[in-house]
């Protein structure tokens, strides 16, 4: 049996025969090749795993492509923007994959792998108070204890801003609007509180009642500047 030393290099020499006037399978190029995956072509083939015995060369190649490093650095780029982006996909980002996002932008089958190779820790171990992206743009946050945290112990950013400001829980009704409509904006003087509430009704009456709730419910945060 050969030895591992030699069954290195007879795999390095039948990696470089096959690479021979070959070019990138991505940019065209001819500089820097190397063998990657087909369902993974960032992931390059290790040189003694090339192929542990020449029956099974055939095979070995038949699951590789030819991929230069630069497009499978360029490729590892992409997939550290999707990971860590925190958008919302409708579809795994990996190429020719069509199954539905698990989280972080790729399938499940997907979505370790690439953490794995692009170094990205899972998002338990993200810094605290980094939050996360919600399908319609805002950011939600951890405040334990807070009066208008979701069952999870998570509110909106900005909710909790304004909240914070007002130094009260925001009341239903309530909503924190971003002056510029720049949704991850949560600087407080960026945020404003708009009203929903309104009477169920349009007797004079009633708006009367409506209007005097409204005055002797903000009028205090009115003259304040809080609103």
């Amino acid at each position: 049996m050969a030895s591992s030393e030699k069954h290195a290099r007879w795999c390095a020499g039948q990696l470089a025969t096959h690479l021979t006037d070959k070019i990138c399978d991505m940019c065209k190029g001819s500089e820097d090749l190397a063998l990657v995956f087909k369902k993974r072509w960032w992931a390059e083939v290790a040189i003694t795993s090339w192929a542990q015995t020449k029956s099974n060369l055939t095979t070995t190649l038949s699951r590789t492509r030819i991929t230069c490093r630069p497009c499978i650095e360029n490729r590892m780029s992409e997939i550290r923007v999707v990971l860590e982006s925190g958008l919302v996909y409708e579809i795994c980002q990996d190429d020719d994959c069509v199954k539905p996002v698990a989280s972080r932008g790729f399938c499940v089958n997907h979505r370790y792998s690439y953490m794995r190779a692009a170094g990205v820790k899972p998002r338990s171990m993200a810094p605290a108070g980094t939050g996360q992206i919600t399908k319609e743009g805002y950011r939600r946050i951890s405040a334990p204890g807070h009066p208008n945290v979701n069952r999870h112990g998570r509110i909106l950013e900005h909710r909790k801003v304004l909240a914070d400001r007002l130094g009260r829980p925001l009341q239903p009704g309530e909503n924190a609007h971003h002056k510029n409509g720049n949704r991850l904006d949560n600087r407080s003087e960026n945020l404003e509180l708009r009203v929903t509430s309104q009477p169920s009704g349009q007797r004079a009456a009633d708006l009367v009642v409506w209007a005097n709730e409204i005055l002797e419910k903000y009028a205090d945060d009115v003259e304040r500047g809080l609103t």
